[in-house]
């Protein structure tokens, strides 16, 4: 059997893409993710940004990955189809027009690789895969 590959990791910033996911009951994996904060039947606000804080399978549905979100509306539980990645604007200045791109050359060497880079001022930075470098740009620490 494969290892499972969850979609978001810890630290980065989601948005609820769809409540139908949003495991409001689930007491059990609220306590095994030392979750105080969680409040059953909770309801989230549209268009909030969450922090993710935990990830698990699912006990039961062995190729489910739910993820413990927060932010100040509380903390929620959600299955991954209910979720999807926020893109952070540029630590250095705030700027939003972020620019994705693929490069082929990485100094003499010929080795493909994908890069975020500020329209506003000179951060970049530089991955294997478009999924690495914004999980990357997503999940670094607070405005620098």
């Amino acid at each position: 059997m494969g290892e499972i590959m969850n979609k978001f990791k810890l630290g980065q910033t989601v948005k609820i893409l769809d409540s139908g996911f949003l495991y409001s009951t689930y007491y059990t994996l609220a306590t095994h993710l030392q979750l105080d904060k969680w409040v059953a039947k909770a309801e989230p606000k549209e268009n909030s940004n969450y922090k993710v804080i935990g990830i698990s399978i699912h006990p039961l549905k062995g190729d489910v990955i739910v993820y413990a979100i927060e932010s100040n509306d509380g903390v929620f539980l959600v299955g991954e189809g209910g979720l999807e990645a926020v893109d952070l604007p540029c630590p250095f200045c705030g700027n939003v027009d972020i620019q994705f791109y693929d490069t082929e050359y990485v100094g003499d060497s010929y080795a493909p690789y994908c890069t975020i880079e500020c329209g506003n001022c000179p951060c970049v930075m530089t991955g294997s895969s478009l999924i690495d470098v914004k999980s990357k740009w997503n999940t670094r620490n607070e405005r620098i």
